[in-house]
């Protein structure tokens, strides 16, 4: 693996991106509007606050999703509080490899915490332009 990166991403149609940094209380990576350009001509359809962990020369994602649960696993009443707000929750994994055939292996504790944030599960394994 060249590059790991691990995403998580609160959706919401009602919320302002600044509401949900208030109930999670952590600083984003990104947040937007619903309309705001992403890329091109291409806008979001939803507000959204997004926290992302990126690791260069990693040969598994075990660092990064530390990372994550180090910021993000006190706040998972919050979590569930935006859920009841009729936030969507995401993981985004994103690997870029040299090697078509890449696996990867999530632990346990990781696996918990998405399971207590109700986040769905979205993985992306690019070819890494050299």
């Amino acid at each position: 693996m060249i590059e790991g990166r691990v995403i998580i991403k609160v959706f919401s149609d009602t919320l302002h991106p600044d509401k949900i940094e208030s109930y999670l209380n952590v600083p984003p990576t990104k947040k937007w509007r619903k309309g705001d350009k992403k890329i091109g001509v291409m806008a979001h359809k939803e507000n959204g606050w997004s926290f992302e962990v990126c690791n260069k020369d990693v040969y598994d994602l075990d660092e990064s999703c530390a990372q994550v649960l180090d910021s993000l696993s006190m706040q998972i009443p919050s979590f569930q509080k935006l859920l009841e707000a009729e936030c969507t929750i995401e993981c985004t994994i994103v690997i870029y490899s040299e090697d078509a055939h890449i696996g990867f292996q999530l632990s346990p504790e990781f696996v918990y915490f998405l399971n207590q944030i109700q986040a769905v599960v979205d993985v992306n394994i690019y070819p890494h332009d050299a």
